[in-house]
């Protein structure tokens, strides 16, 4: 028994030998700073120093710098296709309030309102650009925009004075506008002005003495 005591005693500076170094194989010692008695950061595990490892050559390797690429890539060109092709919102011109509309609000509504080539429509758009003042930057294109509207309402009181609807033709154009502006051409010098904005009195009676006739003075 005292044999065996011994033997055990004698081994257990070799087992706590082998313990130590088991531990100082899974433990790293900082060195110390120069000058102090502090130590680093006591201890760092090796898993710690495994993921450090890992995330390190993961960031290092070429292949993650080209996924980020391609992905920042990607979205950064789904994100302007989807700027571009997005719509803008549709003004809806008929419940805005003008004493406050901008400019360009009042061309684009004038604009989508002549665009329907009526007289009522038309004089609509010469007045939503009327109230523009000579100092405005869009002066200039509301006057040529007003310029040829009035011709066009012009040429539809011509249409129907052709026609023989002499009454919509003097309707027409006692409702034509006046504008800020006189076109640069003279409405008496237009057909339609020859024809009956200097002597509508003459075309009425001529056209009264006309009903009157018998059917067969009417061929001649």
């Amino acid at each position: 028994m005292n044999r065996r005591s011994r033997a055990a005693r004698s081994n257990r500076p070799a087992t706590r030998r082998a313990a130590d170094a088991n531990m100082t194989a899974n433990v790293i010692e900082h060195p110390r700073r120069r000058g102090t008695d502090e130590a680093f950061p006591t201890k760092v595990r090796r898993p710690q120093q495994r993921l450090l490892s890992r995330l390190f050559k993961l960031i290092t390797d070429w292949r993650f710098f080209t996924l980020v690429g391609l992905a920042l890539t990607g979205g950064l060109t789904a994100l302007s296709i989807a700027f571009i092709f997005k719509m803008p919102a549709v003004p809806n011109c008929p419940a805005v309030f003008w004493p406050l509309a901008s400019a360009s609000l009042r061309l684009h509504c004038a604009q989508l309102a002549a665009n329907k080539e009526t007289v009522p429509d038309l004089l609509e758009a010469i007045k939503l650009l009327n109230t523009l003042g000579e100092e405005h930057p869009l002066y200039p294109e509301a006057s040529r925009l007003i310029e040829a509207w009035s011709t066009q309402i012009l040429d539809l009181a011509e249409a129907d004075f052709q026609a023989g609807n002499i009454k919509a033709a003097i309707a027409r154009r006692v409702r034509f506008p006046k504008s800020r502006q006189r076109p640069s051409w003279s409405i008496s010098e237009s057909s339609s002005g020859r024809a009956f904005g200097q002597k509508p009195k003459q075309f009425m009676a001529k056209s009264r003495d006309y009903s009157k006739r018998p059917n067969w003075l009417r061929r001649k």
